[in-house]
Protein backbone atom coordinates (compact mmCIF):
# COMPACT_ATOMS: atom_id res chain seq x y z
CA UNK A 1 0.00 0.00 0.00
CA UNK A 2 1.29 3.10 -0.67
CA UNK A 3 2.01 5.57 1.87
CA UNK A 4 0.48 8.47 0.10
CA UNK A 5 -3.21 6.21 -0.85
CA UNK A 6 -5.13 7.80 -3.52
CA UNK A 7 -8.63 9.08 -3.31
CA UNK A 8 -9.56 5.94 -5.11
CA UNK A 9 -8.62 3.57 -2.19
CA UNK A 10 -11.23 5.79 0.21
CA UNK A 11 -14.21 3.64 -0.68
CA UNK A 12 -17.30 3.18 1.55
CA UNK A 13 -17.30 -0.27 4.19
CA UNK A 14 -20.32 -2.74 4.35
CA UNK A 15 -22.00 -2.66 7.49
CA UNK A 16 -19.63 -3.42 10.54
CA UNK A 17 -17.24 -2.19 13.37
CA UNK A 18 -13.94 -1.41 12.94
CA UNK A 19 -10.66 -0.63 14.72
CA UNK A 20 -9.71 2.33 12.84
CA UNK A 21 -6.66 5.49 13.09
CA UNK A 22 -7.96 8.92 12.42
CA UNK A 23 -5.56 9.64 9.37
CA UNK A 24 -6.63 13.34 9.09
CA UNK A 25 -9.69 15.79 10.56
CA UNK A 26 -11.11 19.22 9.72
CA UNK A 27 -13.59 21.34 9.70
CA UNK A 28 -14.57 23.35 7.13
CA UNK A 29 -17.24 25.56 5.07
CA UNK A 30 -18.56 23.98 2.26
CA UNK A 31 -19.16 25.81 -1.19
CA UNK A 32 -22.47 25.90 -0.60
CA UNK A 33 -21.81 27.66 2.73
CA UNK A 34 -22.86 25.04 5.50
CA UNK A 35 -20.69 23.87 7.52
CA UNK A 36 -19.18 20.25 8.34
CA UNK A 37 -16.17 18.05 10.27
CA UNK A 38 -14.83 15.75 8.62
CA UNK A 39 -12.54 12.51 9.95
CA UNK A 40 -10.97 10.51 7.61
CA UNK A 41 -10.68 7.01 8.90
CA UNK A 42 -7.89 4.02 7.74
CA UNK A 43 -9.05 0.50 8.66
CA UNK A 44 -5.59 -0.80 10.91
CA UNK A 45 -6.88 -4.59 11.22
CA UNK A 46 -8.57 -7.30 9.00
CA UNK A 47 -9.08 -7.74 5.28
CA UNK A 48 -9.08 -4.17 4.43
CA UNK A 49 -6.73 -2.98 6.56
CA UNK A 50 -5.39 0.36 4.88
CA UNK A 51 -8.54 1.24 3.43
CA UNK A 52 -10.11 4.64 4.20
CA UNK A 53 -13.13 5.81 4.35
CA UNK A 54 -15.06 9.72 5.43
CA UNK A 55 -16.69 10.35 8.54
CA UNK A 56 -18.75 13.53 7.72
CA UNK A 57 -20.51 15.38 10.50
CA UNK A 58 -23.51 17.81 9.86
CA UNK A 59 -22.79 21.10 11.58
CA UNK A 60 -26.08 22.54 10.02
CA UNK A 61 -28.93 22.07 11.81
CA UNK A 62 -29.26 20.78 15.66
CA UNK A 63 -29.76 17.25 15.19
CA UNK A 64 -26.48 17.46 13.53
CA UNK A 65 -24.72 19.23 15.76
CA UNK A 66 -26.09 17.02 18.54
CA UNK A 67 -24.93 13.66 16.81
CA UNK A 68 -21.82 15.47 15.39
CA UNK A 69 -21.06 16.76 19.28
CA UNK A 70 -21.61 12.68 20.71
CA UNK A 71 -19.51 11.55 17.76
CA UNK A 72 -16.95 14.31 18.48
CA UNK A 73 -16.46 13.54 22.41
CA UNK A 74 -16.31 9.83 21.75
CA UNK A 75 -13.09 10.53 19.26
CA UNK A 76 -11.43 12.61 22.16
CA UNK A 77 -11.82 16.10 21.00
CA UNK A 78 -12.46 18.67 24.14
CA UNK A 79 -15.97 19.88 23.77
CA UNK A 80 -15.51 22.41 26.56
CA UNK A 81 -12.61 24.36 24.90
CA UNK A 82 -14.63 24.88 21.71
CA UNK A 83 -17.11 28.04 21.85
CA UNK A 84 -17.11 28.97 18.39
CA UNK A 85 -16.59 27.31 14.38
CA UNK A 86 -12.61 28.45 14.16
CA UNK A 87 -12.20 27.00 17.70
CA UNK A 88 -13.04 23.73 16.29
CA UNK A 89 -11.28 23.99 12.85
CA UNK A 90 -8.59 25.15 15.43
CA UNK A 91 -9.18 21.99 17.62
CA UNK A 92 -9.62 18.77 14.81
CA UNK A 93 -6.22 18.17 13.41
CA UNK A 94 -5.52 17.18 17.61
CA UNK A 95 -7.70 13.96 16.80
CA UNK A 96 -5.16 12.56 14.44
CA UNK A 97 -3.39 9.52 15.46
CA UNK A 98 -6.54 9.31 17.44
CA UNK A 99 -7.37 5.00 17.16
CA UNK A 100 -10.99 3.91 17.29
CA UNK A 101 -13.93 1.37 17.82
CA UNK A 102 -16.57 2.56 14.69
CA UNK A 103 -19.78 0.85 13.76
CA UNK A 104 -20.66 1.36 10.23
CA UNK A 105 -24.59 0.88 9.13
CA UNK A 106 -26.01 1.83 5.89
CA UNK A 107 -29.74 2.92 6.05
CA UNK A 108 -31.98 5.18 3.63
CA UNK A 109 -28.88 5.37 0.91
CA UNK A 110 -26.76 6.92 3.44
CA UNK A 111 -23.40 5.92 5.97
CA UNK A 112 -24.10 6.55 9.55
CA UNK A 113 -21.47 5.74 11.83
CA UNK A 114 -21.23 5.25 16.21
CA UNK A 115 -17.90 5.56 17.49
CA UNK A 116 -17.67 3.13 20.17
CA UNK A 117 -14.57 3.66 22.09
CA UNK A 118 -11.41 5.62 21.62
CA UNK A 119 -7.70 5.60 23.05
CA UNK A 120 -4.56 8.04 21.61
CA UNK A 121 -2.37 4.89 20.93
CA UNK A 122 -1.06 1.73 22.19
CA UNK A 123 -0.49 1.64 25.95
CA UNK A 124 3.28 1.64 26.88
CA UNK A 125 2.79 -0.68 30.04
CA UNK A 126 4.44 -4.08 29.34
CA UNK A 127 1.48 -6.10 29.09
CA UNK A 128 2.80 -9.69 30.53
CA UNK A 129 1.00 -11.39 27.81
CA UNK A 130 -2.58 -9.44 27.79
CA UNK A 131 -3.29 -9.02 24.64
CA UNK A 132 -3.21 -5.69 22.64
CA UNK A 133 -6.60 -4.09 21.54
CA UNK A 134 -8.76 -5.97 19.30
CA UNK A 135 -8.27 -5.49 15.78
CA UNK A 136 -10.73 -7.01 13.10
CA UNK A 137 -9.94 -10.74 12.70
CA UNK A 138 -8.25 -11.53 16.05
CA UNK A 139 -9.75 -13.54 18.86
CA UNK A 140 -12.03 -11.04 21.63
CA UNK A 141 -10.11 -10.39 24.93
CA UNK A 142 -12.75 -12.52 26.41
CA UNK A 143 -11.76 -15.36 24.22
CA UNK A 144 -8.50 -15.00 25.43
CA UNK A 145 -9.03 -14.76 28.88
CA UNK A 146 -9.45 -18.57 29.96
CA UNK A 147 -6.34 -19.11 28.21
CA UNK A 148 -4.30 -17.07 30.34
CA UNK A 149 -4.81 -19.33 33.59
CA UNK A 150 -5.28 -16.50 35.93
CA UNK A 151 -5.96 -17.98 39.24
CA UNK A 152 -9.03 -17.00 41.29
CA UNK A 153 -8.64 -14.05 43.68
CA UNK A 154 -9.42 -16.25 47.24
CA UNK A 155 -8.75 -12.82 49.09
CA UNK A 156 -12.33 -12.03 51.28
CA UNK A 157 -11.28 -8.28 51.17
CA UNK A 158 -11.61 -7.73 54.88
CA UNK A 159 -8.47 -5.11 54.85
CA UNK A 160 -10.86 -2.42 52.38
CA UNK A 161 -11.63 0.18 54.97
CA UNK A 162 -15.36 0.74 52.79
Amino acid sequence: MSYFPDDDDRYDPPDGTYQVRVHDASAFTGRDGRDWAKVVLQIIGGDNAGRQFDHFMNLNNETGMRIARDALAMYGLALHEIENFGDLQDAMPELIGVYAEVSVRHKDGYRNHTVISSRTGRSDIPSDGVPEPKTQGQPSFEDIVPALDIPPDDDDDDDIPY
